[in-house]
């Protein structure tokens, strides 16, 4: 019995959120990130700060504890400024089902300026059939940017969808950044 309480507790420990809002050029980008440094959550510009504030602390294990990571502070601005960075930051992948795990890595790797389609997609995880499922774990995406969804498209160049709050508009936008067009 106590193994098992032991194990409780430090799952618990480890589940505990900290959180971040970054001032950008385009709005106040916010994410959750956990004790090992894995990022959880991203929520792009578009959201009020104090809503984006509700949002962040509203996970039960974020605990309301706001503690900036420098880095990824940083690279979130430099990228929101134009600047090429490597956003593939720690994420943590257990709460996505195995499809979405596939899926989600796969576009992970994707490049900063890079395009895909989710037909590549598909070919790529071995489910060459699957591009409305890829768009369907992408749309679920928690954490864009890191994960790079917005660089997947429609194999005809139209944009597809886009979760954020301002949808593809903010996804044009962002394709636009990263082709040196803002």
């Amino acid at each position: 019995m106590k193994a098992v309480r032991s194990v409780t507790k430090s799952k618990q420990i480890s589940d505990v959120l900290f959180y971040s809002i970054v001032n950008t050029p385009q709005g106040h980008a916010g994410y959750t990130y956990n004790q090992n440094g894995q990022i959880t959550n991203l929520y792009l510009p578009g959201i009020l700060r104090k809503k984006l504030k509700n949002l962040l602390q509203g996970d039960p294990r974020s605990k309301n504890r706001r503690k900036a990571n420098k880095n990824i502070d940083r690279k979130i601005g430099d990228y929101f400024k134009g600047k090429s960075v490597d956003l593939r930051f720690p994420v943590d992948w257990d709460p996505l089902t195995p499809f979405q795990k596939e899926v989600l890595k796969t576009v992970y790797n994707i490049r900063y300026g890079d395009v895909k389609t989710y037909e590549w997609i598909g070919r790529k995880i071995g489910k060459p059939r699957a591009a409305r499922a890829v768009g369907n774990a992408l749309a679920h995406n928690p954490i864009p940017l890191v994960i790079p969804c917005h660089r997947v498209i429609r194999c005809d160049g139209t944009l597809g969808g886009f979760s954020a709050p301002s949808g593809t508009k903010l996804k044009q936008w962002l394709l636009d950044l990263e082709q040196g067009l803002n």
